[in-house]
């Protein structure tokens, strides 16, 4: 690499295999060619081929290892921060391998503890190089202690520099590492990437610092790079370039054996004695009762507390997704009842029409009823198709068979000449009906909603927005606000004016339409005045916590039978009442 480049934050990413970890021993070796002061954090124990020679018979860079199989003192998840003080105060290159520490958790808590007291050394150039980085820098943090390393890493690569660390930070999988970290990376090594995610987060780098002839050249080949082959991109330094990695000087402890090859192993440091450095590292008796103290004065108690304290975490996290499919699953089983009782009500309703139909032949009203009848079971067709796609995801099969019946029922049905006033055939049922109930207003002009619970329909629905378009498209009514006012053609027309049914009918009607405790409760409401639900479960001998009353209230207040106050309590509409607001 470049000498230009040795100082900048790097980023080296690859699949596995592609060599990226050779690129950052290469840089390594560069670096300690000129005695530069300098850790690896490894978290693979990969590293350590740089005590020996190519051929694994000889020797190779004087750089102590910590931890692994072939380290010259063993560490714990405890010991971070000790050994940055070390490599700090000493000024002591070396590697750092974690490997072997108990779990993810327990290396990221060892990082955390290093870097935190790293960022404490004498002003002076210092290169970190993290292996595996996206463990460290992620872009989802899947705890305080990944949150807390990402927050400082990022610290790193934009304070950092003042104080003289540069970083080299590899990876495999450029998608999970930090946007924050990756957008101050001023040079990017990237070998064969494969993923398209992976590929994605280089490519957002790439729009952002390069033009477009750079970004197309460089993604078109990343998939096909050899082992070894490479992109060096650095905006800063105006330089891009493809070329291969050449062969490290050391031992090649990274590359994975062929079948049945044992890899030579180098001999252990002999230069160094690591006797009075491991005397630091031994551990203090007294264990400290703060979790957070104890961990960072190096004793097993802390780590072991937090491991704790995380585990917590997850099992409150496991609890709260289990109270939320509890809660989806309760709503679904509403809705089915919801459905359920709403696809009841329109076979009723339809078959009340239907013998109305029968019943008409002789008398001409039949295709009348026969339409009211298709407009009752449309409106049903939403509450049936869910009902169906809960219990079997098949809501398109079972909304093409309701379909295909009704198609049958229309077909099959007498036929009869239609008795609708003049003019007005084009309405359906609810629209005559809500028609002849407007003319029999006081000056003909209405709240709409006033029609609907008159005539006993819900509003909201399919049904009873067609009929509100038809009676408006067709000049029957004007809506000005919530008002239906009958226009001229409506007051000349030959539709019937309807009795206005009195507020005992009201809920007569009501009660019969809900089918389930929604007319009672608001009979009763209207009957008794405004109460809590507590005292209308009482009141109708119900529990007013059990799901069938919750429905019955939301009925009532869905049909506006009913509305709550301020102070907790509910009140009957006055049309129940007969009381004039």
């Amino acid at each position: 690499m470049a000498d230009q480049l040795l100082d900048t934050h790097k980023l080296i990413v690859g699949t596995s295999g592609a060599g990226k970890t050779t690129t950052a021993r290469a840089e390594l070796e560069q670096l300690l060619d000129q005695r530069r002061h300098l850790v690896v954090i490894d978290p693979m124990d990969v590293y350590w081929g740089e005590r020996s020679d190519a051929a694994g018979t000889g020797p190779g860079y004087d750089i102590p290892i910590f931890g692994g199989r072939h380290g010259d003192v063993a560490l714990t998840a405890a010991d971070g921060a000790a050994i940055a003080r070390i490599i700090a105060e000493q000024r002591i290159s070396a590697i750092v391998s974690i490997k072997h520490l108990q779990d993810d958790f327990a290396q990221r808590a060892f990082v955390l503890a290093f870097l935190r007291e790293l960022r404490l050394k004498p002003q002076g150039n210092f290169h970190l190089v993290i292996d595996e980085a996206e463990e460290f820098c992620p872009q989802t943090p899947p705890d305080d202690v990944a949150f807390e390393l990402t927050r400082l890493i990022s610290w790193f690569t934009k304070r950092g520099r003042s104080e003289g660390f540069v970083l080299t930070l590899i990876t495999q999988r450029p998608a999970d590492i930090s946007k924050a970290v990756v957008s101050l990376c001023e040079t990017i090594v990237a070998h064969r990437l494969v993923s398209p995610l992976d590929q994605d987060a280089i490519e957002r780098y790439l729009k952002r610092f390069a033009d477009r002839a750079v970004r197309d050249e460089v993604m078109k080949s990343l998939a096909g790079l050899k082992t070894g082959e490479r992109w060096i991109y650095s905006p800063a330094a105006d330089i891009l370039e493809r070329g291969v990695t050449p062969p490290i000087a050391t031992f090649d402890s990274s590359r994975t054996p062929a079948a049945g090859e044992i890899l030579a192993e180098p001999k252990l440091l002999s230069q160094v004695d690591m006797t009075a450095i491991a005397a630091l590292l031994s551990r203090p008796s007294a264990v400290p009762k703060d979790p957070r103290q104890a961990f960072e004065a190096g004793t097993e108690a802390g780590l072991a507390i937090m491991d704790r304290d995380r585990r917590i975490a997850e099992l409150e996290e496991k609890l709260g997704e289990v109270c939320r499919v509890n809660d989806a699953l309760t709503e679904h089983n509403e809705q089915l009842i919801d459905d359920g009782v709403a696809c009841i009500d329109a076979i009723v309703r339809a078959t009340e029409i239907l013998k109305d139909a029968l019943v008409g032949v002789s008398t001409g009203k039949a295709a009348v009823a026969i339409s009211a009848m298709n407009d009752v079971l449309a409106d049903a067709d939403p509450h049936a198709a869910r009902v169906a796609n809960l219990h079997s995801h098949d809501a398109e099969t079972a909304q093409s068979l309701a379909t295909a019946k009704r198609g049958e029922a229309a077909r099959d049905a007498p036929r009869a000449a239609s008795r609708r006033p003049a003019g007005s055939a084009e309405l359906n049922a609810a629209a005559l009906a809500l028609a002849g109930l407007l003319k029999a207003m006081p000056g003909q002009e209405a709240p709409w909603t006033h029609l609907l619970i008159f005539g006993g329909f819900r509003p909201g629905s399919g049904w009873i927005r067609k009929s509100q378009n038809q009676l408006s498209e067709q000049g029957y009514i004007d809506i000005v606000g919530d008002r239906a006012i009958a226009t001229d053609k409506l007051k000349q027309s030959a539709i019937d004016a309807l009795a206005v049914p009195s507020p005992a009918a009201v809920r007569a009607l009501w009660t019969e339409k809900l089918r389930g405790p929604g007319g009672a409760i608001a009979a009763w409401l209207a009957e008794h005045g405004p109460a809590t639900r507590a005292e209308i479960g009482a009141g109708i001998s119900m529990s007013s916590t059990a799901g069938w009353f919750r429905k019955g209230i939301k009925d009532a207040v869905g049909s506006n039978l009913m509305r709550e106050t301020g102070d907790g309590r509910l009140v009957a509409h006055q049309l129940l009442t007969g009381a004039r607001r």
